[in-house]
Parts: structure tokens; C-alpha cells; sequence
């Protein structure tokens, strides 16, 4: 498995907890870290569409990229590129069935999950965190929001 990211703390991370192989997204660096092997399938999940534009220029005729990121602008895309090299592009979100599948494998994943967790948060830091986020001052993948606990009464 490969991992890329601009935010070279957030793919270390990333690297770490899952081990990965960190890449610059381009084909010299993919080739060398697949033994030339060709990349047919990636997910992109930054919503970032620079990142979207490289990894479909790293892409192998033939590939398919999963989106799973949540994008803030509107694509440019040649559809000439996708049809030419018969790439796919395949939206992802939200879940069918396999919730209950991924809950029970809470217990034993917890520990790497809580890894990529950047930061716990109160309601009030929410504007805050959204600046840190797109300002790329991240270097988790999620971000946490804590709602107050209830006051007790005496």
C-alpha cells in the first residue's frame, strides 16, 4: 500500500499506523516503489482536487480512483483523459451494510484508530478547527467533537 499527501506529518502519520510506503505522486516514484508494477486502483480522500488532477496523471491506463474525500471546488477534467486511458472514477459514500462489520472491529483496531485522531474538541472550537483544517494545519485525519457533559444537580 501506498500513501501521498502534501501534508507530510499527516502521511507519516498515515504511514505509520498502517504501514504504508510513503510516494511523491509521480511516476518514477510510484514505479520504483511498485517495481514497475502498474497502479490500477487508488482512493483519493483529501476532497483536494490538485491532488485528484496527480493521481490521475500517476494513474495506469485501465485504473480506477475511489473518491471518498469531500471536495470544496468544482472539477476540471478532460473527459477525453478517462475515456482515452479507460480510467474510472468511482464516488464513495456513506455505507450499505457493512456498519455492523466495521463496529466489531472497533475492539481490535481501536488502539491504530485512535492514532489518526488529530484532535478532541468542545462545540465552541469548531470555527476554529474549520480554519486549522483548510488551512492544511493538520496533521491527523479526524477531528473529534466532544459535546459538554450534562451539569448535575445537587
Amino acid at each position: 500500500m501506498l500513501v501521498a499527501d502534501r501534508n507530510q506529518s499527516r502521511c507519516a502519520r498515515v504511514a505509520r499506523v498502517t504501514g504504508a510506503t510513503i510516494v511523491d505522486l509521480n511516476r518514477d516514484a510510484i514505479a520504483a516503489a511498485t517495481a514497475n508494477a502498474p497502479l490500477l486502483a487508488a482512493i483519493e480522500a483529501t476532497g483536494s482536487v490538485a491532488a485528484l488532477n496527480q493521481l490521475l496523471g500517476v494513474l495506469d491506463p485501465g485504473g480506477t480512483i475511489a473518491m471518498v474525500g469531500i471536495f470544496h471546488d468544482r472539477l476540471d477534467i478532460d473527459p477525453n483523459t478517462l475515456v482515452e486511458r479507460e480510467i474510472g472514477l468511482l464516488g464513495c459514500h456513506a455505507f450499505a451494510d457493512e456498519l455492523p462489520e466495521a463496529v466489531r472491529m472497533l475492539g481490535e483496531l481501536g488502539e491504530p484508530l485512535l492514532a489518526l485522531i488529530d484532535q478532541e474538541i468542545g462545540l465552541d472550537e469548531i470555527p476554529a478547527a474549520y480554519q486549522r483544517l483548510l488551512a492544511g494545519q493538520s496533521d491527523g485525519l479526524k477531528t473529534i467533537i466532544r459535546m459538554r457533559q450534562p451539569v448535575e444537580q445537587s
